[in-house]
């Protein structure tokens, strides 16, 4: 684990809070995260996204390519309160992560295209290997990270 912990302050545990409530409201028309999942959206999602906040603290923005429901991307936003960018082509989901930097304060921007075509210039990835969605995500054949990229400027 990348944190020693899993505290967060007061303030930023509301926002996450509200993110949660957020979705859980738009899993219901659209599919953002597995309907398994739900339950143990702090324990799954939430937690597994804290852990990159120390690689990137510090830095001036991020970026987070292929975004989907906002993991880790909106989490990293509000704890690491950094701006952030968010990279989604489905344009449902572009408008869920729109409506989530809205209603918790996190300083991000929605890009809904196709990586191919965003215009964003990362100084340096983080390695697969160091992002817990990597280890947590495995199936045997794909990796999660090769759908989800953090960036760093």
């Amino acid at each position: 684990m990348l944190i020693e912990n899993d505290h967060v302050s007061r303030e930023t545990e509301e926002r996450l809070h509200a993110y949660m409530a957020l979705l859980r409201k738009w899993n219901e028309r659209i599919n953002l995260v597995s309907p398994k999942d739900m339950d143990n959206l702090w324990e799954r999602h939430i937690l597994d996204s804290l852990q990159l906040v120390p690689l990137i603290k510090g830095r001036r923005q991020f970026v987070d390519m292929g975004s989907g429901g906002g993991f880790p991307g909106i989490v990293v936003g509000i704890a690491a309160d950094i701006p952030g960018v968010l990279i989604e082509s489905d344009q449902r989901k572009s408008a869920f992560l729109r409506e989530a930097a809205r209603v918790t304060g996190a300083r991000l921007s929605v890009l809904p295209c196709r990586l191919d075509r965003a215009e964003v210039r990362p100084r340096r990835l983080l390695p697969p290997e160091r992002s817990p969605h990597w280890r947590s995500c495995w199936n045997g054949r794909v990796p999660c990270w090769s759908l989800t990229v953090l960036a760093c400027f």
